[in-house]
């Protein structure tokens, strides 16, 4: 994705969120994070909202998308503990 396809979605709104530019963007971002259970199984430590799910979508991710990667890297991180459908 290129800067031309950010700019048509933010086009595409009614109005331009604050969290449309890079530094406000990268926070909304940087709040997307895993982290270790007790049962040694990694996971999202907060569900995605609305405003994180807006700015993947940016890019062409999907909170589906998200999650896959979460289980994948959680498998990775500890093999002994594959993931079922979490």
């Amino acid at each position: 994705m290129n800067g031309e396809q950010v700019k048509g979605a933010v086009e595409q709104m009614d109005e331009t969120p604050n969290y449309m530019n890079v530094l406000a963007a990268i926070r909304e971002l940087e709040k997307i994070e895993m982290v270790r259970q007790a049962d040694s199984i990694y996971r999202l430590n907060h569900a995605l909202t609305a405003t994180p799910k807006t700015i993947l979508k940016a890019f062409g991710i999907d909170a589906n998308h998200v999650k896959r990667k979460n289980r994948e890297t959680s498998d990775r991180l500890n093999p002994k503990n594959k993931t079922e459908n979490l």
